[in-house]
């Protein structure tokens, strides 16, 4: 007799603060406005009534994309400013340096051979714990089709799993620049999505946990380097 795939449950964690659950919580099936109000239409050349021009909305990849992903929200107004370097971040609520280290950081060039010398690196550091009760692996993606600009920063894909790790943050690099800028992510604004590489469906849940439980579910790395991996062969050995 076969046996019934276990479901998988990725569940999003959030500290004690309701407003990230309701408002700003990930979701699935968040389609754009532009491509709600999309409407066929008959093409100027068309010699017949019936041949309409179809829409994005007929489009496998794009509906596939969108229908499967989990669009994860910019949970929090950030204001970059910046030129060859980054100059000024402006996160709401964020009033120290400690604040700011726990919403933000960058990464030195060096540790990816000074290569993309015309980029910044910043890493947004997500407000959920996230976790799946099973392997399944998800491919992080710039939420491209939620964007109407794309001059100011890209999101770096990475392949991403949650049972043993549970930080989905959202690395970006941002175009140097020879005059000074500024630009502006809004809060709820998607800033990248979750594709998970299964068939299986995926049951999100949204947990709103006390600081007690946070710190129950935050899971620090035994080791400085090699942990995660370390941990992931410790698991298959039955450990």
């Amino acid at each position: 007799m076969l046996m019934k795939n276990k479901e998988t449950i990725l569940t999003f964690y959030q500290k004690d603060n309701p407003v990230f659950a309701e408002v700003f919580a990930p979701r699935t099936k968040l389609y754009p406005d532009w491509w709600r109000s999309l409407k066929e239409s008959k093409s100027d050349t068309s010699r017949s009534l019936h041949d309409i021009v179809p829409t994005m909305k007929t489009c496998p990849g794009f509906v596939d994309l969108l229908s499967t992903a989990i669009a994860i929200p910019m949970w929090k107004e950030i204001k970059i400013t910046y030129d060859t370097r980054i100059r000024k971040i402006e996160i709401a609520g964020v009033n120290t340096d400690q604040e700011l280290s726990e919403q933000a950081e960058t990464h030195p060039s060096v540790q990816y051979g000074n290569n993309f010398s015309d980029s910044i690196h910043l890493k947004l550091k997500s407000p959920w714990l996230s976790v799946c009760n099973d392997r399944t692996e998800f491919l992080l993606l710039d939420a491209t089709w939620h964007r109407n600009e794309f001059s100011n920063y890209t999101v770096l894909p990475g392949k991403l799993e949650f049972k043993f790790q549970h930080s989905a943050h959202v690395n970006l690099f941002i175009p140097k620049s020879k005059e000074t800028k500024t630009f502006t992510i809004e809060p709820g604004t998607p800033i990248c999505y979750l594709l998970p590489l299964t068939d299986k469906d995926i049951n999100i849940e949204i947990k709103t946990v006390t600081w007690e439980e946070w710190r129950r579910l935050f899971r620090p790395w035994i080791w400085f380097r090699g942990g995660y991996t370390k941990l992931k062969k410790l698991f298959d050995k039955g450990i």
